[in-house]
This record gives structure tokens, sequence and C-alpha cells, in this order.
């Protein structure tokens, strides 16, 4: 696209260099022009330099202040439950320990132990078992 300036055709530096080696003449009519013209296209850059906006918005988004937004209450409803959990596992075990440092024997291994002893024999408790042997 070539540039109208004080009845002069002037066509823009990328134009110029690609219409090759031969041609190695300036576009306007005389250096004076071309330089002003040059002078002219850097100042329209500087100033489409200082307008410009950026392509991504980088700004809060407008949903950033609602409450239920930003706390996943559902999420943490589940790790309240899963602490709970791990707390009563947790008291499990230590009851367990404490037991096994008092008396030597867990509670529910010492109990289930008693209860087998009293049981009577019930016989076999498959009637295949000697088979699948």
């Amino acid at each position: 696209q070539a540039v109208w300036t004080q009845g002069l055709v002037v066509e823009p530096a990328h134009h110029r260099t690609l219409r090759g080696a031969m041609d190695r003449g300036i576009g306007a009519g005389s250096k004076l022009c071309a330089k002003r013209e040059q002078q002219r296209l850097q100042e329209l850059h500087k100033q489409k330099l200082k307008v410009v906006r950026p392509l991504v918005d980088t700004s809060q988004p407008r949903v950033a202040h609602l409450e239920h937004v930003r706390n996943n209450l559902k999420r943490e409803q589940k790790l309240e439950e899963r602490y709970a959990e791990i707390d009563r596992e947790n008291r499990i075990l230590l009851q367990k320990m404490t037991d096994i440092m008092t008396t030597g024997v867990p509670s529910k291994v010492a109990s289930s132990a008693v209860a087998e002893s009293r049981r009577p024999p019930l016989g076999p408790m498959s009637l295949n078992r000697d088979a699948r042997k």
C-alpha cells in the first residue's frame, strides 16, 4: 500500500525490501522526503505502542467476592469426616496399645480366645473341606 505525501508516492519499508536486490532506489522523490516519512511512521508506531492493550484479562474475576464460590463447603465437610474417622481409628489403636501394655494381651483378642475355648465343637464347617486340600 503506497502512501501519498505531498503528491509523491512513498512505499512502506517492508515493500521496498521485497522488491529485490536490483531495485535499490528509495521509494520517494528525494531522500529528505523518505527520511521525513520514515520519522512519521516511527512516531505513529510509538503512539500505537503507548495505547496498546493486553489481550489477556488478568483482572480479578467478578465472582471472587461471592462467599459460596470461594469456600467449597462439600470439600470441607468431606475433610472433617475424614479427620473424624482418623481420630476414631487413632483412639481405637491407642486403646489396644494400652490394653497390650497393661495385660499383655489385647482385650478383643483375649475375649475372642476365651469365647472360642468355651464353645463346643460344631463339627466340620464345610462339607467339602477335605476335598479342597
